[in-house]
């Protein structure tokens, strides 16, 4: 027996601006401009701008922009034309992008060469990978 499980997935689209919180029970592609917290109860997919807190179990930023503080159960890649100003909690992190904020992983740490991070890393995984140049403390 084949047992499938369908989760919910919402798309606010690029000509979509919200000014208060977002919370979703799925999965969330934000193209749009929120302006509140996004509480997301399964991944997140950003592709817009946020000013407020992120939450989420996993995020994947590409071409976008963010003010706020990220907290993500499980994995976050932060894309090449991607800019978090905000510090990020998470499991692992991937980053091309740029990230004005503290890093704090409870896993791997993956800085790749197009990387900017003008912040503190601090990592409980044997395994940080850099190809870039980190302008703060890298504590272990």
């Amino acid at each position: 027996m084949i047992t499938t499980t369908v989760v919910p997935l919402a798309f606010i689209s690029s000509s979509t601006k919200i000014d208060g919180n977002i919370t979703t029970q799925g999965h969330l592609v934000l193209n749009g401009d929120i302006q509140g917290a996004t509480t997301v109860k399964g991944n997140l997919v950003l592709n817009g701008t946020t000013r407020g807190e992120i939450s989420c179990d996993s995020l994947l930023a590409d071409a976008a922009s963010s003010s706020s503080n990220v907290n993500a159960l499980n994995n976050v890649v932060i894309k090449k034309d991607t800019a978090i100003t905000g510090n990020i909690n998470c499991k692992n992190i991937t980053v091309y992008g740029t990230v004005h904020g503290d890093i704090i992983a409870k896993g791997s740490v993956v800085l790749k060469n197009t990387a900017v991070v003008n912040g503190n890393i601090a990592f409980s995984a044997p395994c940080l990978r850099l190809s870039t140049v980190v302008s703060e403390k890298l504590p272990r």
